[in-house]
């Protein structure tokens, strides 16, 4: 537990950096030159997903790394009931997977399974399936036809509202980051929605989204040794010298900039700063503390990289050396499926 708690204040420090800051914008612009260019050839969703992917694989920082591949092949479909009809639908299988190191050691995992969608005839509008928006907004009760998920009917908890979620690319070359949850509440009995309703509405999608790791209160779980050795190496230095964070605050509106729960990026640059920073996604894995994390979306994520790694020896070398040891999903055969995974890396070191 001394271990995490550490690693999250050095995070917190880390990332108030110039040379972080610098290095997240750098890709952030990266991405959104790679992207124009796709507009301007009138490129379909796979080849925004592909450049997006391919521009992230390329980036080299110092703060942060990230790897990434891109699978040809079908892809997952699962079944489920919507109201009261059975409905089969194909999934997005664009993985983003956020781990924060220290020492080279994982302490902590989140992950957002994301829909990617391209605006109609580039006016900032998109078309929503309500069938695939239900389903990655609920979760509910669903069986695997093929790809990511088992051929068994399954019930997994969303403890986050930001396992499933969607990337809305639009002209001339960006991206909105939202979760399924959020974007459900927002479009209710609409089709379509417009980026400037999403605009609007910023303040309401923040309301809808549920507390992060940072307001769960890790410090009460410590013994009392270890809180007296977190407050006299680190809490008292950092308030005295100014930092402008709350490690743990008590609500998602508070000053905290790390390990939060952000349910809505208006563009590329506000969706790489939160990846950076771990404030996506659901949690599945957290070293030495007592915190809530999905079960099933750890195994599934190593039983993927498994898959990739057959497919492509030199592809995510640090999510492979990382999840070595993890548990998978023994019966899960994913031959021939498409799967995309995006991977960014804080490693934490003190000093």
């Amino acid at each position: 537990m001394r271990e995490l708690m550490e690693g999250i204040i050095e995070f917190g420090k880390t990332t108030t950096k110039d040379s972080f800051i610098e290095e997240e914008k750098h890709v952030s612009s990266t991405i959104q030159s790679a992207l124009s260019e796709v507009y301007l050839n009138d490129g379909d969703e796979v080849e925004l997903v592909k450049r997006t992917i391919e521009t992230l694989n390329s980036s080299r920082s110092y703060h942060f790394k990230l790897e990434s591949t891109f699978i040809h092949g079908n892809k997952s479909q699962i079944e489920f009931q919507y109201y009261g009809k059975k409905a089969k639908k194909e999934l997005g299988d664009l993985l983003i997977v956020s781990t924060l190191t220290r020492r080279g050691t994982p302490l902590l995992q989140k992950l957002t399974i994301i829909q990617a969608k391209k605006d109609t005839r580039k006016l900032c509008t998109w078309e929503i399936d309500k069938e695939q928006l239900f389903f990655l907004s609920n979760w509910p009760e669903f069986s695997g036809v093929k790809g990511i998920f088992p051929k068994r009917l399954m019930a997994i908890p969303d403890y986050s509202g930001c396992l499933g979620s969607y990337y809305l690319y639009r002209a001339p070359g960006d991206f909105v980051f939202i979760s399924a949850r959020n974007l459900e509440t927002l479009l209710g009995s609409k089709k379509r929605v417009t980026f400037d309703n999403l605009l609007l509405n910023q303040s309401e999608i923040k309301n809808h989204s549920q507390a992060g790791l940072s307001s769960l209160n890790l410090l009460s779980s410590l013994h009392l040794e270890e809180l007296s050795y977190i407050y006299e190496k680190y809490l008292y230095r950092l308030y005295e010298r100014g930092y402008p964070f709350q490690l743990f605050p008590h609500n998602i509106d508070s000053t905290s900039h790390v390990l939060q729960n952000v349910c809505f990026c208006k563009n590329v640059n506000d969706s790489i700063s939160n990846f950076a920073r771990l404030n996506i996604g659901e949690p599945i894995y957290v070293k030495d503390a007592v915190i809530p994390v999905n079960d099933f979306g750890y195994r599934m994520l190593n039983t993927i990289v498994r898959y990739v790694t057959r497919k492509d020896q030199g592809a995510l070398g640090l999510l492979r050396s990382f999840n070595a040891d993890a548990p998978i999903l023994e019966e899960l055969d994913m031959e021939g499926t498409s799967v995309d995974i995006i991977h960014t890396v804080t490693e934490v070191s003190p000093g």
